[in-house]
């Protein structure tokens, strides 16, 4: 009884506090702008703790607004209420269709397209991916009619990120170039880089990926962004990673790691330990990955959806060690967590699991009998041969490995001889392409984007064929504004020499 009042207490207190907050808000001389800008403050301070509470002052805001008439404020309010209703889909879109009407009625293209783009990221959230590429077109349509590079600069970045994570990766790409060109401060930008990086990766062109990330280290280094420099390790080790020079992934993970712990970064500390123990599994060196995924479960003890899927995981990795009856129990103990989060897959899934283990465990003790029958078996036979007949194979045995010893002693000389012969070819080969190839990378660098080209000149064409990979031949092309007017110049420049050596000239 005493415990239940307790609690009692606690809720109104709490309650008492959040009314206050409010109230106080209310009841200032501030504008109404200013106070729906505090309400708003207050509702994404609640968000972490008292969801309820953050959308009743959210719908408080809202409806204060509503007593403007200023349309973007009102707009503004819409598109914040249809976030935050993330977790109700109905109300979310509601939220953001009104956003629509009202923006529709300004007639203002900025407007219009802010809110294509809200309903594009509302159907994101509920994984409707045919609706969020339809608004996000039209979005799009109305940005490039209005002109407004802020307008521009926030679709391709949605844009970038919804074709990156439905793995339309050269579309992604192509939005990450056209948001640099309308936001010239993300060349200066890290993530800019990192993102590039990513997309590289995600296309597999992993040299052009490991570029991008170093580059974007590199500027995060001398900002010295801490965070920065610590989100864009954790990603860059993925590419030591697929590459399997796991020592340099591991690296990378900890200097992750140790610089999310510096600037207390809880979430990126997670997620790159996470790394680490896969990066240990996919080494194979199973006996850290399990020392570091207990340490991991001991400090995250109450999360209960990330110690389900630890507990999984160290499941396997115990038997992969040959621990079958540790594996079990982690997977026994992972039950209650599927239990707690009311999964309807929990117990069916936990049953697959428990099925595969014992499946496996079975068939170790079926293959363990067997080998030993065979042993066994093979004893008997060893015993009833004699030992004369046992000292002739000996010899035979010795005489006939003598002169295999000798003719595979030949052999493997004159073979390792010709292999080494063969492989400073290859050698030399390679490395004479790679460094064209590399040298094409640099000089295509360097030509104008066929964008701006594009742009400036409509009518053009470029009949540009290197010899070798490589020319000594380039172009290159400049726009100014001089009094109000754009001055385009363009030029192109003819080396002396052809493919490699016009090339080192150019």
């Amino acid at each position: 009884m005493k415990k239940t009042t307790i609690i009692l207490l606690l809720i109104l207190l709490s309650f008492f506090g959040q009314s206050q907050n409010i109230n106080k808000i209310l009841s200032s001389n501030k504008s109404l702008k200013e106070k729906t800008t505090l309400l708003q403050d207050l509702a994404n301070d609640y968000t972490k703790t008292k969801y309820d509470s953050a959308i009743y002052c959210a719908e408080l805001a809202d409806s204060l607004v509503q007593l403007t008439s200023n349309i973007e404020e009102k707009s503004n309010s819409k598109s914040f209420l249809a976030l935050l209703y993330v977790a109700e889909p109905d109300k979310s879109m509601d939220a953001a269709y009104k956003n629509l009407e009202l923006c529709k009625q300004s007639k203002n293209c900025k407007l219009i397209s802010q809110s294509y783009l809200l309903l594009a990221r509302v159907n994101w959230f509920i994984r409707n991916d045919q609706k969020v590429f339809f608004f996000f077109n039209l979005a799009l349509k109305e940005a490039e009619k209005c002109n407004d590079k802020e307008t521009l600069a926030q679709v391709y970045y949605k844009g970038s990120e919804f074709y990156y994570n439905t793995e339309q990766y050269e579309k992604s790409k192509e939005f990450t170039f056209k948001l640099a060109y309308v936001d010239t401060s993300r060349k200066n930008n890290p993530f800019h880089y990192a993102d590039l990086g990513d997309l590289y990766r995600a296309l597999n062109n992993l040299d052009s990926a490991d570029f991008y990330y170093n580059i974007a280290v590199r500027i995060a280094e001398l900002k010295k962004d801490t965070n920065s420099i610590a989100n864009i390790y954790s990603n860059y080790a993925l590419i030591p990673r697929i590459q399997k020079k796991y020592d340099l992934a591991i690296q990378y993970c900890n200097i992750a790691i140790n610089l999310s712990k510096k600037i207390d970064n809880v979430m990126l500390t997670e997620n790159s330990i996470r790394q680490l123990i896969d990066i240990y599994i996919d080494k194979g060196d199973f006996k850290n990955a399990k020392a570091l995924l207990e340490e991991r479960i001991k400090l995250n003890s109450g999360m209960k959806l990330s110690m389900l899927n630890d507990l999984e995981k160290l499941g396997d990795i115990n038997y992969n060690l040959g621990n079958f009856k540790v594996a079990y129990e982690n997977l026994h103990e992972s039950f209650f967590y599927y239990r707690e989060l009311k999964s309807g897959e929990a117990s069916s899934k936990l049953t697959k699991i428990e099925e595969n283990h014992l499946k496996k465990e079975k068939q170790l003790e079926i293959d363990i009998e067997k080998k030993e029958k065979e042993s066994e078996k093979k004893m008997k036979n060893i015993s009833f041969i004699g030992l004369t007949i046992c000292f002739i194979l000996i010899i035979t045995v010795l005489l006939v490995l003598l002169n295999l010893k000798k003719s595979k002693k030949i052999i493997t000389a004159q073979k390792n001889e010709v292999e080494n012969q063969k492989h400073l070819v290859e050698e030399k080969q390679k490395e004479i392409v790679d460094s064209i190839t590399y040298a094409k990378r640099l000089q295509e660098a360097i030509l104008p984007a066929q964008e701006m080209v594009n742009k400036h000149l409509p009518e053009n064409f470029i009949l540009y064929t290197p010899k070798d990979l490589v020319a000594g031949d380039f172009y290159w092309m400049e726009v100014i504004n001089e009094g109000g007017k754009e001055i385009t110049f363009i030029a192109a420049a003819d080396s002396t020499g052809h493919g490699v050596p016009g090339a080192m000239v150019s």
